[in-house]
């Protein structure tokens, strides 16, 4: 069996080594940023009073939330390796809102990069909340390589192109008038 430490998450390559030593026992696997591709989760982000900007709130309640709208950023790439998290983060979000949404918007700037497994994943999602009769939009994905890959992995196609859009503020004025 494999071992890691916590310890050695973070620096360069990272060395695994098993229980047992011997020739083979260590492998260079752990790339020095998989402190970026596993976050410590979802974020929901609240409009600064006066302002077009979404920020996570430094005090609970600070900031606005029009009624039914969610606006949940996830700072790391979507790769196979925290798509389950992001998921199930994602869906615990969405559900556990005291008041029945309308509009999910994922605030996608720091996602740079969306692999097959994360693509599948961003669909469920999508369908989760067409069950419920949620909108679902994203919003500044700002990552060229994370748009074609949408796009590639026929995201784009559920989501459709009138839900992707520069800004929150700009999905929220867009999407909040359509209820």
């Amino acid at each position: 069996m494999l071992s890691v430490s916590p310890a050695q998450i973070g620096g360069g390559s990272q060395a695994i080594r098993s229980p047992s030593g011997g020739i083979g026992s260590e492998l260079s696997v752990f790339p020095r940023h998989l402190g970026v591709v596993l976050p410590s989760g979802a974020l929901e982000l609240r409009k600064l009073s006066g302002t077009t900007v979404w920020w996570p709130p430094e005090i609970p309640g600070q900031g606005e939330r029009p009624n039914g709208v969610a606006v949940i950023a996830f700072q790391a790439p979507l790769l196979f390796a925290n798509a389950e998290i992001f998921k199930s983060r994602m869906i615990k979000t969405i559900d556990g809102y005291d008041e029945p949404l309308s509009l999910v918007i994922l605030e996608a700037s720091g996602i740079a990069d969306i692999d097959f497994t994360a693509a599948q994943v961003l669909i469920e999602i999508l369908n989760h909340c067409r069950a419920a009769n949620i909108r679902f939009a994203i919003a500044r994905l700002e990552s060229i390589r994370a748009h074609m890959a949408l796009n590639r992995f026929g995201v784009l196609h559920e989501l459709g192109a009138d839900h992707l859009f520069h800004s929150v503020d700009e999905a929220v004025n867009q999407l909040a008038r359509q209820q």
